[in-house]
C-alpha cells in the first residue's frame, strides 16, 4: 500500500505517522505518476485561496485517479 500526499507536506506527514520521510509518495499541482494499475493527476485545491510553501508547492490537492 502507498499513501498519496502533498509534496509540501511531506516532513508534517512523516513526522505525524512515524514513518520514513521517503515512503509517501509526493504530488505538486499538475503532477501524474503510475501507481500500479492507477494513474493518478494532482491539481491544485483552494483552501479560501491557493496557497504555496517557501518552495512554491502546493499544500492543499485533490486527485483525479483513474484505473485501468
Amino acid at each position: 500500500m502507498q499513501l498519496i500526499i502533498p509534496e509540501a507536506n511531506r516532513s508534517f506527514v512523516a513526522d505525524r505517522l512515524g514513518c520514513a520521510a521517503d515512503w509517501p509518495v509526493g504530488f505538486d499541482d499538475g503532477d501524474s505518476k503510475d501507481l500500479g494499475v492507477f494513474h493518478i493527476r494532482a491539481v491544485a485545491a483552494a483552501h479560501e485561496e491557493l496557497d504555496c510553501d517557501e518552495e512554491g508547492r502546493h499544500p492543499y490537492l485533490g486527485y483525479i485517479v483513474q484505473c485501468g
